[in-house]
């Protein structure tokens, strides 16, 4: 398996290909144990990734009593947005929880920024200390006219790898894991990823970048799966290339 695994993540990010990817085996106690990296271990915009940590944040403060997620927010306080969006089909307000759900299960960019602005400053810097990427920094948000202020943010391997083990760890993230599992957006590395497997994972996007991070459970075994892409002239292409490293992990654990 170890020579597979290799010889995988190495096709899908050869050097200066604008690509890295880390694929991490769950050891038979429970813990994490060898790992692969390849590729250009360099920073990348983060775009909808964020979304996971700002969904952990959340939830964490609601445990300790430091954010109500039963909050309601109206329809008119969200942003209009050039991108699908449940809140533009609003009638009845929605809860700063269903807004957490939703800026995952469908990465809605109008519910997610409502929430950030619920997190805010002091929330974030907390919550993402316990997740174990104190450096992390506040996304700028996600309305249309911050997506270029969004191209200057930077995450990196070892960042999303950190919010991975968290949400995997932490019992009071168990909903955010169970939101990830049922992401609608994107076919990427869980494109060939067929039932009953799973891919518990979030997708980010901005122009040439194509991400796709998270836990995949293969027949009793667990990966965890960190993707990262940037300067990508053919993202149909990138994303195909997802989608096979998504079946080669597959077809490598159900074999092993």
């Amino acid at each position: 398996m170890t020579d597979e695994i290799g010889s995988l993540v190495s096709r899908f990010a050869p050097a200066g290909s604008g690509r890295v990817v880390q694929v991490t085996m769950r050891t038979s106690g429970g813990g994490w144990g060898q790992s692969w990296r390849h590729g250009d271990d360099v920073t990348y915009p983060p775009a909808s990734l964020s979304k996971v940590p700002l969904a952990a944040v959340a939830l964490l403060a609601a445990h300790d009593g430091l954010l109500d997620l039963g909050r309601r927010v109206g329809p008119d306080e969200f942003h209009c947005s050039q991108f699908p969006s449940v809140t533009t089909a609003l009638t009845t307000p929605l809860t700063l929880g269903e807004l957490a759900t939703l800026s995952i299960v469908l990465s809605d960019n109008p519910a997610a920024h409502v929430l950030l602005e619920a997190v805010g400053e002091t929330l974030w810097a907390r919550g993402v200390a316990m997740l174990g990427c104190p450096a992390m920094t506040l996304p700028v948000g996600y309305r249309d006219q911050d997506f270029d202020a969004m191209s200057t943010e930077a995450t990196t391997v070892d960042e999303q790898v950190a919010v991975l083990r968290a949400v995997d760890r932490l019992a009071e993230l168990a909903p955010l894991r169970a939101w990830m599992g049922s992401n609608l957006r994107n076919g990427r590395i869980n494109a060939m990823v067929p039932p009953p497997h799973r891919f518990h994972h979030k997708t980010g996007s901005l122009d040439g970048c194509l991400h796709d991070v998270g836990i995949l459970d293969v027949n009793g075994q667990t990966a965890m799966v960190v993707a990262l892409t940037k300067d990508q002239s053919d993202p149909m292409a990138t994303e195909a290339a997802m989608a096979e490293l998504g079946r080669g992990l597959v077809g490598i654990l159900t074999t092993s």
